[in-house]
């Protein structure tokens, strides 16, 4: 690469009179070289690599008690948690969770979300997608831990995924969800 930008640039240094031919010439030496290109492709990597960095990253949540949050996430749904003076869970966006000051009411209500019917209020939840192997077994812990769970078992929402609506110990509504590679001939849950 270095070679042919060196043997690029001596030839057009031979070739020209003036300043303005010899950077005509130097460019078409440096195309003909595939410099130019890839440096452009270089720069359009590194547009890239600087656009994909862009997004959400992290949504910090108060809570009554960090413990049973981490129970929940990370032993319940075993999503990848970490504690950093309060809990983070990583699921794509991570969720910071920190103890409150004083304490903090627990919703009640399950929140509205369009993937499903049963939900009324107008707060903040969030939709977790899960892989295939682990969404029976997420569902059959939640049973066992006693969470609350807006169905008694999952649905088929949507006509393109099977859905399993739950709160965790601060009363968030979570929708719990999994595509399968093929669509189910019985839309009704296969246990």
């Amino acid at each position: 690469m270095k070679m042919a930008l060196f043997v690029a640039m001596v030839a057009a240094i031979f070739c020209c009179a003036d300043v303005r031919t010899y950077a005509a010439e130097s460019v078409k030496a440096l195309k003909a070289a595939g410099v130019v290109q890839q440096a452009a492709g270089e720069r359009k990597k590194q547009m890239e690599e600087k656009m994909s960095k862009s997004g959400l990253k992290c949504v910090f949540l108060m809570c009554n008690d960090v413990a049973a949050m981490q129970k929940y996430y990370g032993e319940i749904l075993k999503l990848k948690t970490e504690g950093v003076g309060g809990l983070v869970v990583s699921a794509g966006v991570d969720l910071m969770f920190f103890k409150g000051d004083y304490e903090l009411p627990v919703q009640k209500e399950w929140a509205w979300q369009p993937g499903y019917k049963g939900g009324a209020a107008n707060v903040t939840s969030f939709s977790i997608e899960l892989a295939e192997a682990e969404f029976k077994e997420v569902f059959l812990r939640l049973q066992k831990a006693g969470s609350p769970l807006l169905k008694k078992e999952p649905e088929w929402r949507q006509n393109s995924f099977w859905g399993l609506t739950t709160k965790d110990p601060m009363g968030n509504t979570l929708e719990l969800f999994m595509i399968p590679p093929v669509k189910p001939q019985n839309p009704v849950w296969p246990g």
